[in-house]
């Protein structure tokens, strides 16, 4: 019996990514014999549409973890299961996890979000700058003033 989970490093993507890398763990319950597994690793949207499906034969004894890099086609905008299988003598165990594909919209409003920030900051430092500057100024100004008389 084995016991499988996935974890995705990434959960939300832009529609240019063509990778989500996850990390895949594998635990033997019960008796803990060397074993020969196939993974085999998908990713569908919730519609049942598949997009990617690879498999891979690996040595299991007691415990694995694997990082796995689902490579990913052109994907539209939405939500996406990324799953793995595990087949092995006796049973079948699978795990999935969730990611979204967000809209070049999204992602070019959160840039431009962080760029009107980002000028925002600077204009407020050059204000305080300048403030502080003029302030030293005239300080010095009242100094001079209250010397002379």
């Amino acid at each position: 019996m084995f016991d499988v989970s996935l974890d995705l490093f990434k959960t939300t993507l832009s529609t240019n990514e063509r990778s989500v890398t996850g990390q895949v763990s594998l635990l033997q319950a019960g008796i803990q014999d060397k074993a020969d597994v196939t993974l085999i690793y998908t990713v569908t949207d919730f519609e049942g549409n598949t997009y990617l499906k690879n498999s891979e034969t690996i040595m299991v004894d007691k415990g694995k973890t694997i990082n796995y890099e689902f490579l990913l086609p052109s994907l539209e905008p939405g939500d996406y299961l990324a799953g793995v299988e595990v087949i092995y003598s006796g049973g079948v165990a699978t795990a999935s996890s969730n990611f979204k594909v967000a809209s070049k919209i999204k992602s070019q409003i959160n840039w431009i979000l962080i760029a009107t920030l980002t000028a925002i900051l600077v204009v407020l430092i050059i204000v305080a700058f300048f403030y502080r500057r003029y302030t030293k100024d005239v300080k010095k100004q009242n100094k001079s003033a209250k010397r002379k008389r």
